[in-house]
């Protein structure tokens, strides 16, 4: 609700009881959870790393950023070798997803994944992006979702992370993952209470500085305690 305070046709004044729109993120974040970030892939281009890391927005900034690295078997992202050097570069915490298809061999991706990206002291764990069922039936999926995890974890030595909608987590994902992180994507109205959440993608319309694109944003439930502790040691 807006009150506007009037006098004849000139509006003076104005004050707003909803989530503060910070003007340099382009939408509103939500209220109470200090840690925002961002997740990039060659859709937004060549990115000024140094113009993200300096920006402000009233006491938020962009404190971790996940980056897409593979998909499937053998697609790479084009500026993922980039973008992991740059946030190296300038300290901003970093991870990267692999776009998993449930549908090709779990294990081949799980190699290609972490043989393009394996976490280091400070780094985020690394994520599967799974989002589709490429035909296949929940028990399948699950099981070679499974599958792609297990391998990574022994390969890299980190749990990983997974990322997935609100709807998709619903239908597919509700068992047998009780004892991973999750990240979920919810863009309507309110938080997705009925699911375990860590990091939420709310907006994929976000604006930010150095990057010529929109950009999805992110908040991570916790403090910057329970933060450093996702963090890789």
């Amino acid at each position: 609700m807006v009150i506007a305070v009037v006098y004849g046709p000139i509006i003076l004044r104005k004050i707003s009881y909803h989530t503060p729109n910070y003007r340099a993120f382009g939408v509103s974040v939500p209220a109470g959870y200090p840690i925002t970030g961002i997740d990039v892939s060659r859709y937004q281009g060549k990115v000024d790393w140094e113009k993200v890391k300096g920006m402000r927005s009233g006491k938020l900034k962009v404190n971790f950023v996940f980056a897409k690295a593979t998909e499937g078997l053998s697609g790479e992202d084009t500026y993922f070798g980039r973008n992991q050097k740059q946030c190296a570069k300038h300290d901003i915490p970093f991870g990267a997803y692999h776009y998993f298809i449930p549908s090709l061999d779990a294990t081949k991706q799980a190699d290609f994944f972490v043989s393009k990206y394996k976490p280091k002291k400070g780094n985020l764990p690394p994520v599967a992006d799974i989002e589709k069922t490429f035909g296949l039936s929940g028990p399948q999926i699950r099981k070679y979702l499974k599958v792609f995890l297990d391998r990574v974890e022994a390969k890299s030595g980190v749990k990983p992370i997974i990322y997935t909608y609100h709807s998709f987590y619903r239908d597919y994902l509700s068992e047998g993952f009780d004892d991973y992180t999750f990240w979920l994507a919810h863009y309507g109205p309110g938080k997705p209470h009925d699911q375990p959440w860590t990091f939420w993608q709310f907006s994929e319309k976000s604006t930010i500085s150095g990057i010529n694109h929109l950009v999805d944003l992110n908040v991570f439930k916790g403090d910057s305690a329970a933060f450093e502790k996702m963090r890789v040691r």
